[in-house]
């Protein structure tokens, strides 16, 4: 009867270590993933340090990374990713628009008027707008530049 009192404390105890060995290691597993995120954190921070200490305006400012020759970070973003429309400089508003144009952008978003003649529609199957050429019958899923009229 001893013996067998005895093996059930053992079998708690050993159940008991166990639980707590687990309870252990969840814990360390959300330390693990706070610590990355944290760490996703201070990068994202310094990546978005960074650009913000390249923007105009902060020349004037004196703070460090300033570009006095007055780059347009838009331009420069618009370019990276592929667009055209040159950088910024004395025809930056006119390449902006350019940029824009070359590009759908999102709802909300300013975006150029519509070249004579061409009509935005959506469609009620995808939602996703098209446009027509009413004259020619002309469609296309990207807006038509100012350009391509």
């Amino acid at each position: 009867r001893l013996a067998a009192e005895a093996e059930r404390l053992a079998a708690e105890a050993e159940a008991k270590a166990a639980a707590a060995a687990a309870e252990r290691a969840a814990a360390d597993a959300a330390e693990a993933e706070r610590s990355a995120e944290q760490q996703a954190v201070a990068a994202s921070a310094s990546r978005l340090d960074a650009i913000l200490d390249g923007l105009p305006g902060d020349a004037a400012e004196g703070e460090a990374g300033a570009d006095p020759a007055g780059a347009d970070p838009y331009a420069e973003f618009i370019e990276s990713v592929g667009g055209g429309g040159g950088g910024g400089g004395a025809d930056g508003g006119a390449a902006r628009l350019e940029a824009d144009a070359a590009h759908d952008l999102p709802p909300g978003i300013m975006q150029p008027k519509l070249p004579d003649g061409w009509r935005e529609y959506q469609d009620p199957a995808t939602g996703h707008n098209y446009y027509v050429h009413e004259e020619s019958g002309a469609s296309s899923w990207s807006r038509p530049s100012q350009a391509g009229s």
